[in-house]
């Protein structure tokens, strides 16, 4: 009985867990974007002040 209605609150908690992983995701992949975009800016910035 315990372990039928664990199971039916894991099943109505997984969507909430499923997005919450993508939105994980995605905060990820713009973070890393962002980074890289940083990166490619300092590495430019460097290239050109140095001679």
């Amino acid at each position: 009985m315990v372990s039928k209605t664990k199971g039916r609150g894991f099943e109505s908690f997984r969507p909430c867990t499923l997005s919450v992983i993508y939105f994980v995701q995605l905060l990820l992949n713009e973070a890393i974007a962002f980074h890289r975009s940083k990166m490619n800016f300092i590495t430019s910035f460097i290239s050109k002040v140095t001679p």
